[in-house]
């Protein structure tokens, strides 16, 4: 089993709380063409897949998303360098700072700011949001 078989036992113990769907090949092959995507990020799409995490305490998107498709990045042009692999009830985002070697960022939507977090790797990062935890 992988790296994430904790995380996967407990989305399939409580299907109710952790509504979670698996990624398809072709989509783990469109990620993977992306230079230098971190291979956890594959790891947990392939193991345990995209979907909400609680009452949508997050959503974990099944592809990366330019934050463009969500924000007016004309307002912080940095966002055009943030890959968004998920969001938060309250508008908030959470995705890949890709100039900064893929660090693990928030965008706030309130005033569009690129907050790092304190995780070093999307595994510790994962995991925090499962202990509930972010």
């Amino acid at each position: 089993m992988g790296i994430y078989k904790d995380i996967l036992e407990k989305v399939n113990k409580d299907p109710e709380s952790y509504k979670f769907n698996k990624v398809s090949n072709p989509t783990i092959e469109w990620l993977l063409g992306f230079s230098d995507i971190r291979q956890d990020y594959i790891d947990f799409l392939k193991e345990v897949g995209y979907g909400c995490v609680g009452d949508i305490y997050l959503k974990f998107y099944g592809v990366l998303i330019e934050a463009a498709e969500i924000y007016a990045t004309q307002e912080n042009l940095e966002l055009d360098n943030v890959l968004l692999l998920g969001g938060k009830l309250s508008g908030d985002s959470i995705g890949f700072l890709t100039t900064d070697d893929w660090s693990i960022v928030e965008v706030w939507n309130e005033d569009l700011s690129i907050i790092s977090r304190e995780e070093k790797t999307f595994k510790e990062f994962v995991r925090k949001v499962f202990a509930k935890d972010l």
